[in-house]
C-alpha cells in the first residue's frame, strides 16, 4: 500500500470514507472494512459504531492470526463482508442477535478479573484476585479457592424466607433449616456431578462441607439461639447482624456476608462449566439444567429469581440435556451471566424495569459491561485441557 502523502490525496477532503488504499492505516476513530465494489473488493476507512448504537458482529480471526493467516479487513461474524459501517470500536463488543435483552448493540467489554459492588451484594472476595487464586496454568481457579466457591454457594437461599445469618437457617428440625438443607444437598449433587477430577481429584463429601459452614454444627444450637436472643441491636430474622464481642454472633454475621457474595456463586458455576470435558455424559448434562433450576428456586432476590427465570429460562430454555458437548453447556452459562446482569444486578443496579442506565439514584452501582466468550474462556478454562471452542454456532 502507497502512504497517503505519496499517493497525492488528502484524507480529510475524503473524509471517513477514505479508501483503504491511499492509507496504511486508517485515522483514530475509524476502522478498516470490506465492501464489494463491482468485481473486486476494497478496504475503506469508516467509523467505529458507538455504545449503544446498533451492530454486526464481528468474526473472530484471532486463531487466524496466531497462526499467521489473518486478514487485511474485518469479516462479519458468518464471514462475508461489512457492506455497512456496522463494527464497534475499541473495547465495545457487538452482543449479537440472540443477546435478547439488547440485541446486536455495542456495549463495552468486561473486564477480566474483577468483580462489582452492588445496590444488596457484598463484592468483597473476589476470587482471581489474589496470586494465590490463580493456578499456575493461567486459568481457573486454585483448589482452595473452588472449595471456598462452593462453601459460600451452599449458603444461596431466599432471604425472605431465611438467611444463613439465623439459627434456624442452619436447625435441621426448623422448617426453614429443613428446607435450607435439601437446597445445599441438591447443589452439591450438582457441583460433585460437574467436579473437574482431572484437575481436582475425587470432590469432597457433603458432611465435610457441611460441618465446616454450618453454624449449629460449629457452636451448638441452644448457644447459637441464645445468642441470637441476646442480640438487642438487631432482631434474629433481619438481613444484617452486627458483629460484636459475642463470638456466636460472629459466626453468624460472617455466614449472612458469605450468603450474599454472588461473585462466588457464579465464579464456581463458570470454573465447572468451562472446564467441562469436550464430551459429556447425560448425567453431566442433566447437572447442567439441574444447576438452571436450582438458581431460579433459590437467588437471593426475588428479582434476581424472577429475572433468571423470565428472561434466561423462558427466553433460551435451560441447557440441552441432549447436546452432550461441553462447549453447549459453557456457552450457554457464558451467555445466561451476560443476560442475567443485563436484567438485573450489576448493570441496572436493580429492577430493569424501574432502573435506567444512568439513573441517578442507582449510577454508582451501575457497570455496563458484557463479558465476551473470548476473555470468559481464558479466565476459567485451566490451559492445554481443550481447543477453544468459537462463543455461538
Amino acid at each position: 500500500m502507497e502512504r497517503l502523502e505519496q499517493a497525492n490525496v488528502d484524507l480529510g477532503e475524503l473524509g471517513v470514507e477514505a479508501h483503504a488504499y491511499y492509507a496504511e492505516t486508517c485515522l483514530e476513530g475509524n476502522g478498516l472494512t470490506q465492501h464489494n465494489a463491482g468485481s473486486s473488493a476494497h478496504g475503506r476507512c469508516v467509523m467505529f459504531r458507538k455504545e449503544q448504537e446498533s451492530c454486526e458482529p464481528e468474526l473472530d480471526l484471532l486463531a487466524d492470526a496466531s497462526w499467521g493467516f489473518g486478514s487485511e479487513f474485518a469479516k462479519k461474524e458468518d464471514g462475508k463482508q461489512y457492506m455497512r459501517p456496522m463494527r464497534c470500536g475499541p473495547g465495545l463488543m457487538c452482543s449479537g442477535a440472540d443477546f435478547e435483552i439488547a440485541p446486536n448493540t455495542c456495549l463495552p467489554e468486561r473486564p477480566a478479573n474483577k468483580c462489582f459492588m452492588g445496590s444488596w451484594w457484598i463484592g468483597d472476595k473476589c476470587p482471581r484476585t489474589s496470586e494465590n487464586d490463580i493456578p499456575a496454568t493461567g486459568g481457573g481457579l486454585s483448589k482452595a479457592q473452588v472449595l471456598e466457591t462452593v462453601k459460600a454457594a451452599l449458603q444461596t437461599f431466599p432471604a425472605e424466607i431465611g438467611t444463613a445469618g439465623s439459627c434456624k437457617f442452619w436447625d435441621y428440625s426448623h422448617p426453614v433449616g429443613a428446607r435450607s438443607l435439601r437446597a445445599r444437598q441438591r447443589l452439591f449433587n450438582i457441583v460433585a456431578a460437574l467436579w473437574p477430577k482431572r484437575l481436582l481429584g475425587q470432590a469432597p463429601t457433603f458432611e465435610s462441607i457441611e460441618s465446616e459452614i454450618n453454624v449449629i454444627a460449629r457452636v451448638g444450637k441452644d448457644q447459637c439461639y441464645a445468642a441470637e436472643a441476646m442480640d438487642t441491636e438487631v432482631s434474629p430474622d433481619s438481613f444484617a447482624f452486627v458483629p460484636g464481642n459475642n463470638t456466636v454472633l460472629d459466626v453468624l454475621a460472617q455466614a449472612f456476608d458469605n450468603s450474599f457474595r454472588p461473585q462466588m456463586l457464579w465464579s464456581l458455576v463458570h470454573y465447572l462449566t468451562f472446564n467441562l470435558p469436550e464430551a459429556i455424559s447425560f448425567k453431566q448434562a442433566s447437572a447442567s439444567r439441574a444447576l438452571a433450576s436450582w438458581l431460579s428456586e433459590n437467588f437471593l432476590c426475588t428479582d434476581c429469581r424472577g429475572f433468571f427465570t423470565i428472561g434466561v429460562l423462558e427466553a433460551y430454555g435451560p441447557p440441552s440435556v441432549d447436546d452432550l458437548t461441553g462447549k453447549h453447556h459453557m456457552t450457554w452459562w457464558w451467555n445466561a451471566h451476560n443476560v442475567a446482569s443485563e436484567h438485573v444486578a450489576s448493570i441496572r443496579g436493580g429492577h430493569p424495569w424501574l432502573n435506567q442506565i444512568q439513573d441517578g439514584d442507582v449510577k454508582m452501582y451501575q457497570n455496563p459491561y458484557y463479558m465476551p466468550f473470548e476473555t470468559a474462556f481464558e479466565q476459567w478454562r485451566v490451559a492445554a485441557t481443550v481447543h477453544k471452542p468459537g462463543s455461538r454456532g
